[in-house]
């Protein structure tokens, strides 16, 4: 039982970390077309399209991480 304990807490520290990547990438990866639909200039549109790669990324780890979590947590209830 300790060892499940253990295993659970591990899981609970890395929840808000996982929620926090997984709320940030839509929110850099819409950054570009908000710009684009603005009109704003060429040069902001290049900056944003560092964020969208960015949000990209953090989109992706968010979801393996949530999916890793919610996982876990079915394997132990069984």
């Amino acid at each position: 039982m300790y060892g499940v304990a253990v295993a659970a807490l591990g899981m609970l520290s890395t929840i808000a970390t996982g929620l926090a990547i997984d709320a940030y990438g839509p929110i850099s990866d819409n950054a570009g077309g908000i710009a684009e639909m603005a009109g704003m200039s060429h040069r902001i549109r290049e900056r944003t399209d560092a964020l969208d790669a960015a949000g990209n990324t953090t989109a992706a780890i968010g979801k393996v991480n949530v999916n890793l979590i919610v996982n876990c947590n079915v394997f132990l209830q069984n």
